[in-house]
């Protein structure tokens, strides 16, 4: 279900689209092992696919929402300063906020200005960061990040669309429908890589306790060979999926 708040009465006609571009970018993020490259590389390809100038990830821990990355084309172009801005901030997991509303309620949102909300809603758009960075976010797409279990990993917000010209527009319905598409595949690999990290911590943490004067090197080749075996399993286990379902 979307929520669509002060919808423009006229929409710019989609873009083109390539479904086949969608299910590669897919498969491009479930072969990222790494979880921070995996992050950067979600966000980057959903801002790619309906050309947003920002956009941000945010990590569901407890009842509250971290700032996990942030891109932003305007105001950082070179694609490395700031990308984990306000990494130790967070906001509750509540419907004060527009991520908040999103992943309390796992709708997503599709707001034209967010300067201009004018439905009764409970959240508000908070102006700190456009005040500080003198920015001005117009366009908002919010979906929830949701495991197959339906489980809240977090929240996936694209910032300012922008047509050919670069002018900022509003995002589509159609934008919507191929960004929740992706958001859920997303998901299931921030899923998948966050198991891979916490086995290998384990892992590697029993190693300490079982000798702490072992090499740094046979730590890492332990957390190699784990992240292999949990791989493995994975793709037999999605494979058998495929035969009896």
């Amino acid at each position: 279900m979307s929520f669509l708040a002060k919808a423009s009465s006229y929409r710019y006609p989609p873009r083109k689209r390539d479904i086949d571009s969608l299910l590669n970018t897919i498969e491009k993020i479930y072969h990222i092992r790494d979880f921070d490259s995996l992050l950067e590389t979600i966000l980057y390809e959903a801002r790619r696919f309906v050309n947003a100038d920002a956009g941000t990830i945010y990590l569901a821990v407890g009842d509250r929402l971290y700032f996990s990355y942030v891109q932003n084309d305007t105001l950082f172009p070179d694609g490395s300063k700031e990308k984990y801005l306000g990494s130790n901030l967070s906001i509750p997991i509540d419907r004060s906020s527009i991520a908040g509303y999103a992943a309390l309620s796992g709708e997503s949102l599709l707001i034209d200005d967010v300067y201009d909300i004018k439905s009764n809603v409970s959240f508000s758009f908070n102006p700190a960061f456009d005040k500080k960075f003198s920015y001005r976010t117009q366009s908002i797409l919010v979906v929830p990040l949701l495991t197959r279990d339906n489980a809240l990993l977090g929240v996936l917000q694209l910032i300012n669309a922008k047509d050919p010209s670069g002018k900022v527009v509003p995002f589509s319905m159609q934008d919507r429908l191929y960004i929740a598409q992706f958001a859920q595949s997303a998901a299931n690999a921030i899923e998948k890589a966050k198991l891979s990290r916490e086995m290998v911590l384990r892992l590697v943490e029993v190693v300490e306790l079982r000798d702490p004067y072992e090499t740094a090197s046979h730590v890492k080749r332990v957390g190699a060979f784990a992240v292999e075996l949990y791989d493995a399993w994975c793709n037999e286990t999605h494979d058998l999926r495929k035969i009896y379902t």
